[in-house]
């Protein structure tokens, strides 16, 4: 009697190590064991507790929403930063010394060098956040676990996005046009591509995020998570 007890002691300990493990490498969240038992009591079998803990309800519906705003922040931020400065190393580049104090020199020395560099890092940081933040959607949404039911709300979210990143991309040709940060954005060809197709690029990743999702569910089948 004892050594069944044990032994199921273990084989549930094993289901629960798993259980654990599954649920990190899905969500990316740890789960203490305090927190597990609590889940333990309100879930009415091991089942209905691992689906609980294993999907991510949300799953990455917004993802499509949150890149189309933080890319058009991280390029504004990043476009007003080189602005600034090179508006800074002018005014230093230009004040005429004085006997011997050549501040014009200095300030081509250094924040002259300082701003040739930032010229071409700034844009290449912010297309690198871009392109990072669509491969990550794509990877979320093929690691991630959710519900069916969020697949329709994951394609009603990317044709809201499309119709929202038009009036974004909009919006960026205004700002490229205009005085203020037209002649700093100019340059940045890679990002201006993007965000001038803006509506295109955010139908190609939200569709390929939403294949890549239902194949996600379909190879949850163990788990009853798959549309059929």
């Amino acid at each position: 009697m004892n050594s069944r007890l044990m032994r199921v002691d273990d084989d549930f300990m094993k289901k629960i190590k798993e259980l654990k493990r599954k649920r990190a490498v899905n969500t990316n969240k740890d789960l203490t064991s305090a927190q597990l038992t609590k889940k333990m009591l309100k879930m009415p079998s091991f089942k209905d507790l691992e689906k609980d803990l294993i999907y991510d309800k949300r799953g990455a519906i917004f993802d499509i929403m949150i890149w189309i705003v933080i890319g058009i922040i991280t390029i504004l931020f990043l476009g007003a930063w080189q602005y600034s400065h090179q508006i800074l190393t002018d005014t230093i580049v230009g004040i005429e010394g004085t006997g011997t104090a050549n501040v014009s020199g200095v300030g081509q020395d250094t924040f002259g060098a300082v701003n040739t560099a930032t010229t071409s890092l700034l844009k290449i940081i912010a297309f690198a956040i871009i392109f990072a933040m669509a491969l990550s959607i794509l990877i979320s949404n093929f690691l991630v676990r959710t519900h069916p039911v969020f697949f329709i709300i994951y394609i009603l979210i990317n044709i809201v996005a499309v119709i929202f990143s038009a009036y974004v991309s909009n919006a960026y040709e205004i700002v490229l046009q205009g005085d203020l940060l037209g002649s700093t954005l100019g340059s940045w060809t890679a990002t201006n591509f993007i965000m001038e197709n803006l509506p295109i690029w955010a139908l190609v990743i939200g569709s390929i995020g939403a294949v890549l999702l239902f194949i996600s569910m379909q190879k949850d089948s163990e788990l009853g998570g798959g549309i059929v």
